[in-house]
């Protein structure tokens, strides 16, 4: 049986909670890109984006 430290185990943890959170995410803008929706990047390559009109 190995040990494993409890940071390693909240560490891996946490990590798999973002992935899953940004997954999320990702599927609720595509859901309303379909829709017409753009809730796209506010910056792009560190340059703010002009409000839609």
């Amino acid at each position: 049986m190995e040990l494993i430290r409890p940071y390693m185990i909240a560490f891996e943890r946490q990590r798999r909670e973002r992935t899953e959170a940004l997954q999320r995410q990702r599927r609720a803008i595509l859901s309303l890109a379909l829709d017409g929706i753009d809730v796209g990047p506010d910056v792009i390559h560190g340059r703010r984006l002009p409000a839609p009109a």
